[in-house]
C-alpha cells in the first residue's frame, strides 16, 4: 500500500494511500503523481490502465472528524486536448470508515463537477472507481481533482502557475538536500549560476553522496561534477524540478559498478527520486515502497 503524508489545514486531508502497490505513470516532470489528486492545481493522477483493478481504491484520511455532503471533480486529464484520449471513471463509490456508501454517476466532460449525496460523518474516506470510459487513443486512467471544499477550473490553472512561480523564486537561493537514507555528510547543497547549477557537498574533497541503501547502496558521483539543468516547463500541468544527470556507484555485496542515473528534486520540500537507466529506483517521499 502506497502512502503519502499532507498537512492540509483548509481540507483536512493528512495522509493519501492507495489500495496496491501499483505506481503511476512516471516522467520527468512528475506530472502523474497520487498526491496531485489532492494537490488543487491541474496536474493529474495518472496510472495505466492495465494496472488499475475493479477492486483497487485510494483512501482519503483526516485529521479530525468531518461532515461531507458534497465534493467536487475534475475527472480525467485536465487538458483540453488530451481529456478524451485518455480513460477516466465514470463511477465514484465513497465508502467512509463507517461502511456507509454513496455511489455517483460521474459526469464526462472538462470541468470542475460539483456533487451532493446524503451527509456523512468521516474519519476517512475510500474512493473506488468500478466503472471506467476508455480513451480514444490511451489506456491510461487519469484524475485530476478530488476536493471537499469549493474549487474551480480557473482555479486549478491558476494554482499550479502559482506554484510555479514560487518554485522560480525558490531557485534563485542555495537548497539543501538532505539524503532520505544516507549520513550527514551526505547532503549537499544545490546552488543557482547564470547559466545552469552547481552541487556543493557537505565536506571538501567528496566525491559521491548516498541517496539510498537498502540492500545495495545507491551513491551518484560528483566528481567530475554531474550535469544539472531544469525540467522543461510546457503546459499548465508541467512541475518545473531540478534535473542532476550523471552516474551512480552501485555497491552490492562489496561489489561497485557505475551506472547512468538521473535525480530529480522537488524544489518546493527538497525530495528527490532516483533513476538508474531510466529506471525508477527511489523515491523519498515514499520510501516505505523501496524497503
Amino acid at each position: 500500500m502506497l502512502f503519502l503524508n499532507f498537512n492540509m489545514t483548509a481540507q483536512s486531508i493528512t495522509e493519501i494511500s492507495i489500495s496496491t502497490s501499483i505506481r503511476e505513470l512516471s516522467d520527468e516532470s512528475s506530472r502523474f503523481s497520487l498526491e496531485h489528486i489532492i494537490d488543487k492545481t491541474s496536474s493529474p493522477w495518472c496510472i495505466s490502465g492495465k494496472d488499475w483493478e475493479k477492486q483497487d481504491s485510494i483512501d482519503l484520511q483526516f485529521d479530525k472528524k468531518v461532515i461531507l455532503s458534497k465534493i467536487y471533480i475534475a475527472n480525467g486529464f485536465f487538458d483540453s486536448k488530451l481529456f478524451s484520449l485518455n480513460s477516466r471513471p465514470s463511477k465514484l463509490i465513497l465508502k467512509s470508515d463507517l461502511g456507509e456508501k454513496r455511489e455517483i454517476s460521474l459526469k464526462d466532460n472538462f470541468n470542475v463537477e460539483t456533487y451532493e449525496f446524503p451527509a456523512m460523518n468521516v474519519s476517512s474516506i475510500n474512493l473506488s472507481f468500478p466503472n471506467i470510459l476508455k480513451g480514444t487513443k490511451f489506456n491510461d486512467i487519469c484524475i485530476s481533482e478530488v476536493s471537499f471544499i469549493p474549487i474551480g477550473s480557473n482555479d486549478l490553472i491558476n494554482n499550479r502557475k502559482s506554484l510555479n512561480e514560487r518554485i522560480k523564486n525558490i531557485l534563485k537561493k542555495p537548497i539543501v538536500i538532505q539524503s532520505a537514507q544516507g549520513e550527514v555528510n551526505d547532503s549537499f547543497t544545490i546552488l543557482p549560476t547564470k547559466e545552469e547549477f552547481s552541487l556543493e557537498p557537505q565536506t571538501k574533497n567528496q566525491k559521491s553522496v548516498i541517496l539510498y541503501q537498502p540492500f545495495a547502496t545507491y551513491s551518484l558521483e560528483i566528481s567530475p561534477m554531474p550535469k544539472i539543468t531544469l525540467t522543461k516547463y510546457t503546459n499548465d500541468y508541467d512541475l518545473i524540478k531540478i534535473k542532476i544527470q550523471g552516474r551512480c556507484i552501485v555497491n552490492y555485496e562489496g561489489e561497485n559498478k557505475t551506472e547512468p542515473c538521473k535525480v530529480l528534486i522537488d524544489p518546493l520540500d527538497s525530495s528527490y527520486t532516483l533513476y538508474l537507466k531510466n529506471n525508477l529506483i527511489f523515491n523519498s517521499k515514499q520510501p516505505e515502497m523501496f524497503q
